[in-house]
């Protein structure tokens, strides 16, 4: 059923393909190759928007608790916790107000997630670093 190879031989009689989501691939595999650089450059962004999250998380580890131990982190997914479960919630409306949504943890663990998947620009994470440097200045001491 996802032999394209099969769907070619049966002339799209064996299933119709996902259309739309093979154009989709398209236009991305074509940003990538076209606007971006290719992969190789698609990974330099990823690791400065991780770099960047991850220097203010580390400036300050027993405020931003994060899931991962340091040799595991993940450049597309930042699990974390605050000290309190009233300064995430405290986090994430004022996140919300000043224009950055998504904040909420995986509902099974709960928390704090930031993601920086290849849509999100190396300008956003570098507003939402200033963002979590002032919202840490302002609540520290809670």
């Amino acid at each position: 059923m996802l032999s394209f190879h099969r769907h070619a031989e049966a002339r799209s009689i064996y299933n119709t393909p996902p259309v739309f989501a093979i154009y989709v691939l398209l236009l991305i595999t074509r940003w990538l190759r076209d606007d971006v650089g290719g992969l190789a450059a698609m990974a330099q962004v990823n690791r400065a928007k991780a770099d960047c999250l991850l220097r203010v998380f580390d400036d300050h580890p027993d405020f931003w608790q994060l899931h991962a131990d340091p040799c595991c982190r993940s450049l597309m997914n930042i699990a974390l916790r605050l000290p309190t479960p009233q300064l995430e919630a405290m986090f994430l409306q004022q996140a919300r107000l000043e224009g950055f949504s998504g904040l909420e943890g995986h509902r099974s663990v709960g928390g704090l997630r930031v993601s920086l998947y290849n849509g999100v620009t190396l300008p956003a994470v570098q507003a939402l670093a200033g963002f979590l440097r002032q919202f840490h200045a302002a609540t520290a001491g809670r």
